[in-house]
């Protein structure tokens, strides 16, 4: 996998932020993807759309009808 530093409109601070967060573990959300890395929603956006969050659910609760 690339470096996230190669991600074009992805600034340096912004992939600092994200290597830090990932060292606390696994992003469970992408809420918790937001929160823990504390980048902006233009950020968070392009790398939803380039498939890095695929997988992740919305948000760290749980639906009734998840099970």
């Amino acid at each position: 996998m690339p470096s996230i530093n190669s991600i074009d409109g992805l600034g340096e601070k912004a992939a600092d932020s994200i290597e830090e967060a990932a060292k606390d573990g696994k992003f469970l959300s992408k809420e918790d993807f937001r929160n823990r890395t504390k980048v902006s929603k233009t950020i968070c956006d392009l790398m939803e759309e380039l498939g890095i969050l695929k997988g992740l659910p919305e948000s760290n609760q749980l639906s009734l009808f998840d099970f």
